[in-house]
């Protein structure tokens, strides 16, 4: 592996697990109060660009970190809809 993969891959899994906090006080509160429902929107929408390119250079770390960060905000989302 180059450095500049050991990187990429660095930075995907900082990014992709940087949503966990947030979702699992989501889910013991059972409360989504100070939530802002636009910004997990933009995210969404930014993931799903994300995933579509990183599938279409084949780039192991791009399509897991946006993967993985699609799904943390679609539970994200889910939760905030189910708890509002």
């Amino acid at each position: 592996m180059r450095i500049h993969e050991a990187f990429g891959w660095i930075t995907t899994i900082a990014f992709a697990y940087s949503f966990l906090p947030q979702l699992v006080k989501t889910w013991k509160v059972k409360s989504v109060e100070d939530l802002s429902l636009w910004q997990y929107i933009t995210l969404f929408v930014g993931y799903t660009s994300g995933m579509c390119y990183g599938y279409s250079l084949h780039e192991g770390p791009l399509m897991f970190g946006y993967t993985w960060g699609w799904l943390g905000c679609l539970c994200q989302l889910l939760l905030y809809w189910r708890y509002k």
